[in-house]
């Protein structure tokens, strides 16, 4: 199978069974970024292995070629940039952030945008 097909795959599900996960357990992932933001070593580990899976995806995926290509690319390179994120900023930084996402609106969007995007690189695999 090719490396990105592969990768599409891989990210599709993922995002389609988290986004699905954020819409039907809103209280349950609440409660797990306020318990994570609230450990800084939690955030910190949570970073190294963010900048671990960024750093794989983008070495491994180096192509900008066509959409997909675009797309997988693009959210290493967004996946290794979040968990630098995690490591170097500080914890009202994190805490803003964290706020901007709990808005009912906005988190649900990007719940959808992840079923949708995940659905989106299945179908394009």
């Amino acid at each position: 199978m090719e490396i990105t097909a592969f990768i599409a795959q891989f990210m599709g599900y993922f995002l389609v069974i988290v986004g699905g996960a954020m819409l039907l357990k809103r209280a349950t992932v609440d409660a797990a970024i306020r318990n994570a933001s609230k450990n800084r070593g939690t955030m910190f580990l949570l970073g190294l292995s963010e900048i671990a899976g960024g750093i794989l995806l983008v070495l491994a995926h180096p192509a900008w070629d066509s959409l997909l290509d675009k797309a997988i690319s693009l959210l290493s390179w967004f996946i290794l940039l979040e968990g630098v994120f995690y490591v170097i900023a500080k914890e009202k930084q994190i805490m803003k952030i964290i706020r901007f996402f709990h808005n009912e609106s906005i988190y649900y969007s990007i719940s959808l945008a992840f079923v949708v995007v995940g659905a989106a690189m299945l179908i394009g695999a």
